[in-house]
């Protein structure tokens, strides 16, 4: 039992801990000529079909000390906190759990082309979030900015232009910017949450594409129903598993409110109750990242909404026939306290 606990322990910890080789959620720039890594990162993507909560947390090194700004495209203006390790802490203790069961059961034109909408220092992190209308225009600000904080903007644009131009056509016009300072020396820094609206669940991979070589992704994904496991192979990301006697178990489970609650509370107000978890991963050539995760409804979720509004849309309509009823002349209220003429008569005869 004691080995079993340690393997399972240390299968959930290469989840949540899985090394990143290159930038699997954030796009990076720094300065031409300096490498720098990701060896690690997390994110927990949760949506309620209206809005979502994106709690993201990064091992960043360099060879060299050095700064570098992080990159992450959104589909709408985003609220930014920060967030906390045990939100993931969490997380682990809730798939340990699971995979315990799992193994015991079986054995705008005309506007600035950039506005800077939000800027804050939270912690390491030097948070700034802009709405562009165009890709050039949104250069020229990070360069603008990078010198207002007294760094050289020697930036290798490479391809960032071409990719920028795609996101801001396909809508996705916010950008939230992270400048951080970078050495040596490994670290993790403090998680980041970022919350906006969205018809859609979210998560930008394709500006990953900037970076060469392999990587892995690991997003533990909270929703209403079940996830569209097709959508998201389509891009390259599957479910992931492990085994138990014998069978490859998916890792996908209900999460109590309580539990919600605990890995974060911005998470738990998101949902009515329960939510599903579903860990979605990605192991491979930087290259073989086939777009961003767009996953829409589930057809029986949507399925579930039509009936639902169906359903209030029949009381309204019984509400709204009542009381038109009531004051139409055909209504005539019995009076209270007397009996009907006909019970009378009755009585009499008898």
């Amino acid at each position: 039992m004691t080995e079993l606990k340690l393997y399972l322990a240390l299968s959930i910890l290469a989840l949540l801990m899985s090394s990143s080789r290159a930038f699997a959620d954030r796009g990076m720039l720094a300065p031409a000529g300096i490498s720098v890594w990701e060896p690690g990162q997390r994110a927990i993507v949760a949506w309620n079909g209206r809005r979502e909560v994106l709690i993201l947390s990064t091992d960043v090194r360099s060879g060299e000390s050095t700064w570098a700004l992080e990159i992450l495209p959104l589909p709408s203006r985003p609220e930014v906190e920060a967030g906390d390790f045990a939100s993931f802490l969490e997380l682990q203790r809730l798939l340990y759990e699971y995979a315990s069961r799992a193994y015991a059961g079986k054995g705008l034109e005309g506007e600035p082309p950039v506005q800077v909408l939000f800027h804050r220092r939270i912690g390491s992190h030097g948070i700034t979030v802009v709405e562009a209308r165009d890709a050039a225009g949104l250069a020229r600000w990070v360069e603008n900015y990078l010198a207002e904080e007294g760094l050289e903007p020697n930036i290798a644009w490479g391809d960032l232009l071409k990719l920028a131009d795609a996101y801001i056509k396909r809508g996705m016009r916010y950008w939230a910017f992270d400048l951080v300072e970078l050495g040596d020396s490994l670290g993790s820094r403090e998680p980041i949450v970022y919350f906006f609206e969205s018809d859609f669940l979210y998560y930008p991979l394709e500006i990953s594409s900037l970076a060469a070589g392999a990587t892995e992704v690991t997003l533990f994904c909270l929703t209403h129903g079940a996830l569209d496991a097709d959508a998201a192979l389509a891009v390259g990301l599957t479910v992931a598993t492990f085994e138990a006697a014998g069978d490859r178990v998916a890792l996908e489970l209900e999460v109590d409110e309580a539990e919600l609650v605990r890995i974060d509370r911005r998470v738990a107000e998101l949902f009515d109750g329960a939510a599903r978890l579903t860990v979605l991963t990605y192991e491979g050539p930087l290259e073989e990242l086939r777009g961003d995760l767009v996953l829409f409804a589930s057809p029986e979720e949507n399925t579930m909404l039509a009936a639902a509004w169906a359903a209030l849309l029949i009381l309204a309509l019984l509400i709204a026939f009542g009381v038109v009823y009531k004051l139409s002349p055909y209504y005539k209220p019995e009076p209270l306290g007397e009996t009907p003429a006909s019970g009378l008569e009755d009585r009499a005869g008898g």
